[in-house]
């Protein structure tokens, strides 16, 4: 049997069993003189047959709740809305007034139960666009960029004790100094970023714990921290694997000389230059950016102890800027 067939049997039968219910109630309810009373009752008996009718043929579990009540309501308006129309037209009792009162409180409970479906049908799909919203969200987060972000810091001197009075930083142990800065550069770098790190990570011997720890595709400048060296000066050992005494980089129309010491930046570079070392213990000659001299300081002191963004660097638009301090001060620009 086709399902169109299926759906006309049971619309008939529907039809059927509202014509029943609507005589039943005429006759359980025939010594109610107040009509609201009677309109409120027949509505309660009609949705009570069909939800046994329910249990029955569909062995649905009997159950008042408020899809219940809501239901009641239905009916109750359902039989007040037709027994007006079939008023209008002279036809209030016989055979044909119960089959047009069972059509149309079928007709009616269909176009409410359409409305119903359409209503969860945009809420099924409305969760399932969010959830995948939330996946898209979480496969950004989890996957690398396509196109990686370059981020420069210097002198994190984790477990420097020192260090956080002579560079007045705002920690009031190391154990915390390390835990915020650690937080702070993983939750500003992806796994697939690159950072170019300018000398001075660790004071002790957990620099490898910290190479694991922090995110990015690290380029490592040595710092006077980063290696161990003999009374007289010379280097013994080298902390970090790989790391070199200093890197250029060219980046969207500018070329960078990067360093640990300024003091080391070559006499014959004539652009741009950035270092760490100096840390915040002299702004006043050396700044976050010092336009005149082309150099910029990105020790963790003045740049919000979190790496620095290349692109966000530039877009200071750093061939106007004289001098600024830190990187939460206001810019003086060449006049």
């Amino acid at each position: 049997m086709s399902r169109n067939s299926i759906s006309l049997k049971w619309s008939i039968v529907w039809v059927i069993i509202h014509s029943f219910s609507v005589l039943l109630m005429s006759v359980l309810l025939i010594g109610i003189a107040n009509d609201f009373l009677y309109i409120v009752l027949t509505g309660l008996g009609i949705t009570l047959i069909a939800k046994l009718m329910r249990v029955f043929s569909r062995h649905e579990s009997f159950t008042i709740n408020r899809n219940f009540v809501f239901w009641i309501c239905i009916s109750t308006f359902s039989f007040w809305s037709v027994r007006l129309i079939l008023s209008l037209i002279k036809l209030q009792n016989g055979p044909l007034y119960l089959i047009l009162m069972g059509c149309g409180i079928f007709s009616i409970s269909k176009i409410v139960q359409s409305i119903q479906f359409s209503a969860l049908k945009s809420s099924i799909n409305g969760n399932i666009q969010k959830r995948e919203e939330l996946k898209t969200k979480q496969n950004q987060i989890s996957t690398p960029r396509e196109t990686p972000n370059i981020y420069l810091i210097s002198d994190l001197h984790l477990n420097h004790r020192n260090i956080i009075k002579y560079c007045h930083r705002p920690f009031s142990s190391v154990e915390e100094m390390n835990k915020e800065m650690a937080r702070r550069w993983n939750r500003t770098v992806n796994k697939n970023d690159i950072v170019y790190f300018l000398g001075d990570l660790d004071t002790k011997d957990s620099i490898g714990y910290w190479i694991a720890h922090l995110n990015g595709r690290k380029t490592f400048i040595e710092g006077n921290h980063d290696v161990v060296k003999n009374k007289d000066g010379a280097v013994i050992y080298h902390k970090i694997k790989g790391a070199v005494p200093y890197e250029t980089l060219n980046y969207r129309g500018y070329s960078f000389y990067l360093v640990h010491d300024p003091h080391e930046i070559p006499d014959h570079w004539k652009d741009w230059a950035i270092y760490g070392h100096k840390h915040n213990n002299d702004i006043s000659k050396f700044p976050f950016i010092d336009g005149e001299n082309k150099r910029i300081n990105v020790s963790v002191e003045v740049i919000d102890f979190r790496p620095l963004n290349i692109d966000k660097l530039i877009e200071l638009d750093l061939a106007t800027i004289k001098r600024m301090d830190t990187i939460h001060s206001q810019p003086i620009r060449k006049s």
